[in-house]
């Protein structure tokens, strides 16, 4: 998801991409293909660039230990490819024994710019059913309290890779599992349609084990700052360390 002030853009792209595990990389679009290299250091952070120094800005982030999530922000504005941020989110692919671990109760956090253009956050439940080709949708939270409890059904198609479509009445959305079936991402890359362009991030609802949330953590975000006076689009990345009651950041 990308931010232009200069131009009043606002861009969600949907890439495939390969990586060789020796810092370099491919983004395709398209019929367009970037190269990329990325560093990945001890602790997990990493960045994220074009091989060619100046083409496009640098993102930084963090990926999961098992290499199959990153997320990473570009927060600077200015310099080499306009007055942009940008927010990313990559799952890796998988190959998929079925999709008989998929069904279940997520919660989806979503950004995304409606077809005005306006900047909107949301929280919805998903529950997908047996056999992960249906399902159901409720809006938890919503920036805009109109849009607070409309619900409705939703129809979903796995490929073997992990890709999958979302359709919820709005728009297909396109979107990829990881491969333990806890967190997927979603993109909507198409303004003409109701809910605008998005990115999402699903997380399944868990009673298993007792998550004590203690550790350091990287936050990558993208939001909107004084939304009734001087409305602008940001991203940040944060550093975050958890203790028994207590945080630092």
């Amino acid at each position: 998801m990308e931010d232009e002030a200069g131009t009043g853009s606002k861009e969600v792209r949907f890439f495939d991409g390969n990586a060789d595990g020796a810092g370099n990389a491919t983004a395709t679009l398209g019929t367009e293909t970037a190269d990329m290299t990325y560093q990945v250091f001890a602790d997990r952070t990493m960045s994220f660039g074009p091989a060619t120094p100046g083409v496009f800005e640098t993102s930084y982030g963090i990926i999961k230990a098992d290499g199959s999530i990153l997320a990473t922000t570009d927060a600077v504005r200015g310099g080499i490819s306009g007055d942009d941020v940008e927010f990313s989110v990559i799952v890796a692919k998988s190959t998929m024994a079925g999709t008989v671990g998929v069904p279940g109760t997520f919660i989806i956090g979503e950004a995304g710019f409606d077809p005005s253009n306006d900047f909107y956050v949301s929280r919805v439940l998903v529950t997908i059913n047996a056999g992960a080709t249906t399902g159901s949708w409720e809006i938890l939270a919503h920036s805009n309290p109109a849009m607070v409890g409309n619900s409705g059904s939703l129809t979903i198609a796995f490929s073997n890779d992990g890709t999958f479509t979302y359709d919820n009445g709005t728009g297909v959305d396109y979107g990829i599992i990881s491969p333990d079936g806890n967190i997927f991402a979603l993109a909507d890359a198409t303004g003409g349609d109701a809910d605008g362009v998005i990115i999402a991030i699903g997380v399944r609802i868990s009673t298993s084990g007792t998550p004590d949330g203690i550790g350091d953590y990287v936050i990558n975000q993208i939001g909107l700052d004084a939304p009734l006076t001087t409305p602008e689009i940001y991203t940040s990345r944060i550093n975050l360390t958890n203790g028994i009651g207590t945080f630092d950041f």
